[in-house]
């Protein structure tokens, strides 16, 4: 928040980079540290924001070093992932992060389900993505405007053509798959979701594998069975 008063200062001149600093920390370089190795304890006080959430994370990763001021790694590079993902702390702070998602996706989830004609898409994502935003200011370690960003690409490129759809013809659409028909050069505008024989068809909303989950489950399952043992024929005849 920028006081009335700094605005003043700078003669009322709005230009975002007057009040934000958006340049890169500048990446200190430990001459000692190369030469001798070891690993800049300044470097992982840095990082203090992850260790208060994971606090015995370090001392899993870290150790005491052959000199002060420097610590020593306790395991291997290839193994510092994993040794992340499997700690306890770790897996709770996961945890209370999904919570939060799960909180924001119950809290909307019938206003998506219920969306009638009238509706305004517009207001809708406005609506869902400020309390999305909203919910993860107090999460730490993740940056809320990553994932109001993930919500809006999401949005941009899926969920937003539905909505419209949606709110303009009712639901009814949802169920509509059409036919595919060729421009006057003999060729499609539109990739094709379902082949059947020379037919190319479209479906309007819902994904064909869903379609398929949910009317021809068994058939789907046939089809993965024979294709795996096709799969494993061709390669008892390839090793022969």
């Amino acid at each position: 928040m920028v006081s009335l008063a700094e605005i003043e200062k700078h003669d009322f001149n709005l230009n975002i980079p007057r009040y934000i600093d958006s340049s890169e920390p500048e990446d200190l370089q430990d001459i000692e540290a190369h030469l001798k190795g070891g690993i800049p304890l300044r470097d992982l006080d840095a990082l203090s924001g992850y260790w208060a959430e994971l606090p015995s994370v370090r001392s899993e990763l870290f150790g005491p070093g052959d000199r002060p001021g420097y610590a020593s790694p306790k395991v291997e590079p290839s193994a510092v992932k994993p040794t992340i993902l499997d700690h306890a702390e770790f897996a709770a702070f996961s945890s209370r992060v999904a919570a939060v998602f799960a909180g924001w996706r119950s809290a909307h989830l019938a206003r998506l389900k219920g969306i009638v004609i009238g509706d305004k898409p517009k207001v809708l994502i406005e609506e869902i993505a400020e309390d999305l935003l909203a919910r993860f200011t107090e999460v730490p370690l993740i940056d809320k405007y990553d994932v109001y960003q993930h919500l809006m690409t999401y949005w941009a490129e899926t969920m937003q053509d539905d909505v419209y759809i949606i709110a303009q013809e009712g639901w009814a659409v949802a169920r509509q798959v059409r036919e595919l028909v060729k421009n006057a050069e003999g060729k499609f505008t539109e990739t094709p979701d379902i082949t059947l024989g020379k037919k190319k068809l479209k479906a309007e909303l819902i994904p064909p594998r869903l379609l398929m989950a949910r009317f021809f489950a068994n058939e789907q399952a046939a089809l993965e069975t024979l294709e795996g043992k096709r799969s494993r024929t061709d390669n008892i005849s390839s090793s022969t």
